[in-house]
């Protein structure tokens, strides 16, 4: 998940989306018998760093104005510690 790049904003008009996307992590270390995510994408959490997720939500940022941002990942907590060391953090 490292190795993701920034998607280039600057080339759309992000004032025509209503909701952002970030990924944060992929997998999940539970197996919870209605889910298959462990299954399609592994049971161990894979996350980006957090300079990654900055950086994407400030190009989003100056890409237009943002309106809401929604996290799409397999399971937000899955690692705590990371998630916890994320959400503190404010766009500059």
């Amino acid at each position: 998940m490292t190795q993701f790049p920034t998607p280039a904003y600057h080339l759309l008009n992000i004032n025509d989306y209503f909701v952002a996307n970030v990924q944060f992590s992929s997998g999940c270390p539970y197996s919870c018998e209605f889910c298959e995510i462990p299954e399609l994408y592994s049971n161990s959490p894979r996350i980006k760093t957090l300079e990654q997720v900055v950086v994407k939500l400030d190009a989003m940022r100056q890409s237009g104005n943002l309106g809401a941002v929604y996290f799409v990942d397999d399971n937000f907590v899955g690692d705590r510690r990371a998630a916890m060391k994320l959400l503190p953090h404010r766009l500059g």
